[in-house]
């Protein structure tokens, strides 16, 4: 079997969101090499042809009924029998009278998410299985729920809460409930539940004409179509979902593993995605390729999850990610960093740079004398503009030391349109120097790296965009291990003068104090949920620096926390949990400012020195750190400073000298 040269997004009777921009790519190349897999009939077939056309039984297996209990626990069939729905954090709300005859209008909440859900039907799920398991009343319940919907609720359905992402649920909803009618007479549909593949075949006309692009929506799209195609025997459709995974495979996860979706959640979410369209693909078209060629992508997305893991086992909370430890992947990189070394074998890289915009580097992979939860860890981020489930994070960097985070992502918040999610997805809620008037930058480019940058223990990158009209920046950052260190060199012009903001985002639960000079400490304490941490806690100095010069300019960081006029100082370690966390912000005015900034954790009480001066030719800039552990009690074992020379050449760029 192959999907062949047809043109994957035809025919489509409605607007399409995204137009498909063709690419000569691997995964194009396959698709020439396939060649034709229907008739010339089959690849001029129309919507209505293909909506009309069916078999009296499936032609292969197809398991629909693999998802469809993810909100079991919080609706149960008492409750479903009763018309009671629940989502989420949100109490539970009676939505019908009790007869499965439900008012699908209803939004008690005022959230986009809780009318979808209820429109995708997923809620019924417990249902589904007690109809499986020979429950009659939820049989017939559920039969009168979804009946009710389908008069309630007639094609086409665009721009309602029926369309798009809740039309790709409800698809796999009614084919497991086929499935389950189907088991339950002996393998047919029976010839009172027609309507039921009429109503699924509708469905199949929506997803062909309201494909969402080359993000995860769209694979899930596919799969459902593809579904339809296996389950009710629809070689059109069948055919339709095989070629258009096929070109969001290509989008969906690079080569080299990195993903399209800008989140690392969301890279998780992937793997576990098209782990499934694998098995789907297996299932319904044995005999074709796409499957071994999803595997050889999944392989490669396995590595890029375990350089995107932190030591504490949680991801670089990056784009819409959720800080909560992830399961391991038995067998594949990622497996080492998810059981805090204790199994698997780790990358071989230190450092990995990936195509979709994210740099992840640490200062290694454990060993006896440091193990994996006590290593340090960092994130930078740049690419392609804002998309998906992406947010305006470019320039931003992450940092774990000592076991423990030092600066953070805010994370994401439940999706609704209001001021808290602008804030999360927007430029003041990343670690970034924010221009005045900036929105998001079109793309940023990274325009150096180096591992090694004059020294084993010393990492270099620079990046540069424009995040507005008449805007430029540059930032330049060398990140040291053994000691831990950051330092980081910010310039940045606007035509308009304004104020700039260098934001350092710092977990909740710490305390900070404010110094001359711009220096603050900040001391996080480890959490009950720290359990593989091996220091009680991290204190960490923020230095402005002199850039290429030994003028110090005095100023006093604001320290910003809780703010809600604007939104500021806040952290969602899930969807639907916020949490005050301060961050430091340095801020000057004028059209342009250039701000360098070191960032060291240390063991709490360290001092921290700096001294800068210039070479003899006067070029380059030499900064020297001291960092003088706190007085042991015993003097038989006090630690000696420790001292380290960094330089920034003329042209920003930095390595390590000693």
């Amino acid at each position: 079997m192959s999907w062949g040269k047809l043109d994957p997004f035809a025919p489509i009777r409605g607007p399409v969101r995204r137009p498909v921009r063709r690419r000569a790519t691997a995964a194009a190349a396959a698709v020439a090499a396939f060649g034709a897999l229907t008739s010339t009939a089959a690849a001029t077939a129309t919507t209505t042809t293909a909506a009309t056309e069916t078999s009296a039984r499936p032609a292969l297996t197809y398991n629909a009924c693999t998802r469809n209990v993810q909100f079991a626990a919080a609706n149960p069939v008492s409750a479903i029998l009763a018309d009671r729905y629940q989502w989420a954090t949100y109490p539970a709300t009676t939505v019908g009278d009790g007869t499965g005859n439900i008012d699908w209008t209803l939004n008690p909440y005022r959230r986009v998410s809780w009318a979808m859900w209820l429109h995708s039907l997923r809620w019924v799920g417990s249902a589904l299985d007690a109809a499986a398991r020979g429950n009659q009343e939820a049989t017939e319940h559920l039969m009168a729920i979804v009946r009710d919907w389908a008069a309630d609720n007639p094609y086409p359905w665009n721009g309602t809460p029926t369309a798009q992402e809740a039309t790709m649920h409800r698809t796999n909803v009614l084919l497991c409930l086929r499935t389950v009618l189907a088991n339950r007479n002996d393998g047919t549909l029976p010839e009172d539940a027609g309507w039921l593949d009429a109503l699924i075949v509708t469905h199949a006309r929506s997803l062909e004409a309201y494909f969402s692009g080359f993000g995860n929506h769209g694979t899930d799209e596919s799969l459902a179509m593809l579904g339809v195609g296996c389950l009710l025997g629809h070689p059109y459709y069948r055919d339709l979902a095989g070629r258009r995974l096929l070109e969001i495979l290509d989008h969906a996860i690079y080569p080299d593993g990195s993903v399209n979706e800008q989140s690392t959640g969301y890279a998780a979410f992937n793997y576990s995605l098209w782990n499934r369209a694998r098995v789907v693909v297996e299932q319904c078209t044995p005999e074709s390729s796409l499957a071994r060629t999803i595997e050889a992508r999944l392989s490669a997305l396995a590595l890029f999850l375990a350089h995107a893991m932190t030591p504490q086992g949680t991801f670089h909370q990056l784009g819409d990610t959720e800080d909560v430890r992830r399961p391991a992947l038995l067998g594949t990189p990622q497996e080492y960093p998810a059981t805090a070394g204790a199994s698997g074998t780790p990358p071989t890289q230190r450092v990995a740079v990936y195509r979709s915009g994210y740099v992840f580097g640490r200062s290694g992979w454990g060993g006896p004398d440091r193990p994996f939860p006590a290593t340090s860890a960092y994130s930078i981020r740049f690419g392609a503009k804002q998309r998906y489930h992406g947010h305006s994070d470019h320039m931003s960097v992450t940092y774990q030391a000592r076991g423990l985070p030092v600066l953070i992502d805010p994370g994401y918040g439940e999706y609704t349109q209001d001021a808290w999610q602008a804030f999360s997805k927007g430029p003041t809620a990343h670690n970034q120097l924010v221009v005045p008037g900036m929105t998001t930058a079109r793309a940023t480019a990274l325009t150096r790296s180096r591992v090694g940058a004059g020294h084993p223990n010393a990492d270099y990158f620079q990046l540069r965009d424009a995040p507005g009209t008449g805007m430029a920046r540059v930032r330049d950052v060398l990140v040291l291990h053994d000691p831990d260190l950051m330092l980081v060199a910010d310039r940045a012009s606007t035509k308009r003068p304004g104020t700039f903001q260098q934001l350092w985002h710092l977990p909740p639960r710490t305390t900070v104090k404010t110094g001359r000079y711009a220096a603050v400490t900040h001391t996080t304490a480890a959490s009950p949920n720290d359990a593989a941490s091996t220091t009680a806690a991290v204190s960490t100095t923020f230095l402005r620096l002199p850039y290429r010069t030994a003028r110090v300019l005095p100023a006093t960081p604001q320290v910003l926390s809780g703010r809600t006029r604007p939104v500021q100082g806040w952290w969602w370690p899930t969807i639907f949990t916020r949490q005050q966390a301060p961050v430091v912000s340095m801020a000057q005015r004028g059209t342009s400012v250039t701000m360098l900034t070191a960032v060291v954790p240390a063991a709490p009480g360290t001092r921290v020195a700096v001294a800068a001066a210039p070479t003899r030719n006067r070029k380059t800039w030499v900064y020297t750190f001291t960092l003088t552990p706190p007085r042991a009690a015993d003097p038989g074992t006090a630690t000696a400073p420790r001292v380290v020379q960094v330089a920034i050449a003329a042209d920003g760029s930095m390595t390590r000298l000693r």
